[in-house]
């Protein structure tokens, strides 16, 4: 669990982890600091199961993609380019699953797989539209955009899910590489 919530430290500065009830939270002024350090890593040692839950949350989150409208009020209207999403504070249940494979004779541990489930409440969304020759197009779009976000919010969710949990993978995979199994979680007290 340590490596698990480890990795996700590393993976942004702005995600921060919630400490799971079986981790005792140990005082800097705890006279049994050291015990109380001892009883945590024993806590860990006699993980069984490779499946960890934890919970997470992103200060901000920023997408760049791209858009395709084809619009039919009165006149056919076509346009595709750039839009710029931002949403802040979104929270997220994260499940990881681990397996340990052997590789020239040692054990590494990897992430096979992560689900995540957001909570975006709600979003900024900017399109590349030319004010000029687009302004009442880019107002209906806006209204549209801002009247409808949780349908739109539903939508997309589960992409920018995908997204996600494929980036962490491979960022988690990239750093967990370097390390056996042994070095992660050493046989010792």
């Amino acid at each position: 669990m340590f490596a698990a919530i480890f990795t996700f430290a590393l993976l942004a500065a702005y995600v921060a982890a919630e400490i799971p009830s079986y981790i005792n939270v140990c005082g800097r002024k705890d006279p049994n600091l050291d015990q109380c350090i001892v009883d945590n890593v024993n806590n860990l040692k006699n993980i069984d199961k490779l499946h960890f839950d934890v919970k997470i949350s992103f200060g901000l989150l920023q997408l760049n993609s791209t858009y395709d409208f084809d619009v039919r009020i009165v006149v056919p209207i076509a346009q595709k380019g750039l839009v710029y999403i931002t949403t802040n504070n979104v929270e997220a249940d994260v499940g990881i699953d681990m397996k340990v494979t052997t590789k020239g004779g040692k054990r590494y541990m990897y992430m096979s797989q992560i689900k995540i489930n957001l909570d975006i409440k709600e979003y900024d969304a900017k399109y590349d539209l030319n004010e000029r020759e687009f302004g009442q197009l880019n107002q209906i779009i806006n209204n549209f955009i801002g009247n409808n976000q949780d349908e739109i919010i539903k939508s997309i969710k589960p992409a920018i899910e995908e997204v996600v949990s494929k980036r962490i993978l491979l960022v988690s995979n990239d750093i967990v590489k370097h390390f056996t199994y042994e070095e992660l979680f050493p046989d010792r007290t």
